[in-house]
């Protein structure tokens, strides 16, 4: 399965890309493979649970999607707040 975002950074739909985005914004996000499911941890927290591998790569292709497109005074806030310097 590969998705299509016209207008996105084509790379954002390949899982390790997405994943990488999602932790640029301190997601700690690690997945995992779990009696049948596919499960997305940010550090110990369960963000998500899916049934397949393909429903992960939509989210994290979505939620990078959405991260990526902040403005910069918008990440330099979020790394603030995260405690970045």
């Amino acid at each position: 399965m590969k998705l299509q975002f016209p207008s996105a950074y084509p790379r954002l739909v390949e899982l390790e890309d997405a994943v990488m985005v999602l932790n640029r914004f301190h997601w700690n996000a690690t997945i995992e493979h779990r009696d049948g499911d596919v499960v997305l941890r940010g550090g110990e927290l369960v963000i998500a649970r899916f049934g397949s591998l393909e429903e992960l790569v939509v989210f994290t292709a979505g939620m990078s999607l959405a991260l990526s497109l902040l403005p910069e005074t918008a990440v330099d806030a979020i790394d603030q707040f995260a405690g970045d310097e």
